[in-house]
């Protein structure tokens, strides 16, 4: 009877090694899995402490801003690239710096005076609309301009150079094609072929408007259960020497930052979709003032970044 009890405990055994072995041998091919009608949503929260010298004066600030993002899916093409009705879900900031303190936050409107609060209390509820395919590039990104009118009304600057140089400022950080790469590089997750547990694939972003940067993004996949993946994310983040500097009315700004970004992500395998993230990144460099005729010798500022960034499905 022992014998017998022994010989089915090593067959039960082995039926689970040999199982095991087959499931770690497997491979995925991740791609963005979006169904029409349905909407996704994501909320970015960026937890940041800056430090900078201007004219070799330090100053320190710390920062969190979130972002909610609704992603509605209007039409989906053959090849499965998706027409994507994107809303600003909710927007809020928390800033303690050498200006003071600033609060604002969409889920709890008030009425706001500063002009950098009146444009997050405008931008909530706001939509555009993009492309993008199941390797996640987006193709398209559209209704950037109407959304810029809107907070340049909200803003109630008079005709005058304060609101050219507001315009300007809001085509860099609102432009387009600003969006797009900024999208891109959220989506830029999925590797080109199968991948199995410890397998590892690359993807670059450049970044060339708004705060331009190169990133090189390494992606291993560690781990499967339950119908979601653990896959783990290494960047390295150096200039891009392309990139036009950004103009501020008068003002020529170029920003050249190096550094990294850590951390892991959860993705459903089903769809493709982030359900949550977590990132370290650390940067510095300086932030060059280009010469004006008010300002011919122009400014150099170092800084220093450090960003927790937290992805959360809702």
């Amino acid at each position: 009877m022992k014998k017998v009890l022994l010989g089915i405990s090593l067959a039960a055994l082995t039926l689970v090694l040999t199982a095991s072995g087959l499931g770690a041998g497997e491979k995925i091919q991740f791609k963005l899995n979006l169904q029409k009608g349905k909407s996704y949503n994501i909320r970015e929260v960026r937890e940041q402490e800056i430090s900078r010298a201007i004219q070799g004066q330090k100053q320190d600030m710390v920062q969190t801003i979130s972002m909610g993002y609704t992603f509605e899916v209007e039409d989906l093409a053959a090849d499965g690239t998706a027409s994507v009705k994107t809303t600003y879900h909710s927007c809020a900031i928390k800033m303690d710096g050498p200006n003071g303190k600033l609060e604002y936050d969409s889920a709890n409107p008030t009425v706001v005076d500063n002009p950098m609060l009146k444009v997050f209390a405008a931008l909530a509820g706001q939509d555009f609309r993009m492309k993008i395919t199941p390797a996640g590039r987006v193709s398209d990104v559209t209704g950037m301009q109407a959304i810029m009118a809107r907070l340049l009304e909200k803003l109630e600057i008079p005709d005058g150079p304060q609101r050219q140089a507001v315009e300007s400022n809001f085509k860099n950080q609102f432009g387009d094609q600003t969006i797009k790469e900024m999208m891109d590089s959220m989506f830029s997750i999925y590797p080109d072929q199968p991948v199995g547990i410890g397998d590892s694939w690359t993807r670059k972003s450049i970044i060339s408007h708004g705060y331009p940067m190169i990133i090189d993004n390494t992606w291993t996949l560690k781990d499967r259960q339950g119908g979601r993946a653990v896959i783990e994310m290494n960047s390295l983040i150096k200039p891009n020497p392309g990139a036009a500097p950004m103009e501020i009315g008068p003002m020529k700004l170029r920003q050249e930052f190096t550094g990294g970004s850590k951390g892991t992500l959860e993705l459903d395998e089903a769809t493709g979709w982030v359900k949550s993230a977590k990132m370290d990144q650390q940067l510095s460099g300086e932030l060059t003032v280009e010469g004006s005729p008010q300002s011919p010798e122009g400014m150099t500022i170092p800084m220093t970044l450090k960003t927790a960034i937290t992805v959360e499905s809702f």
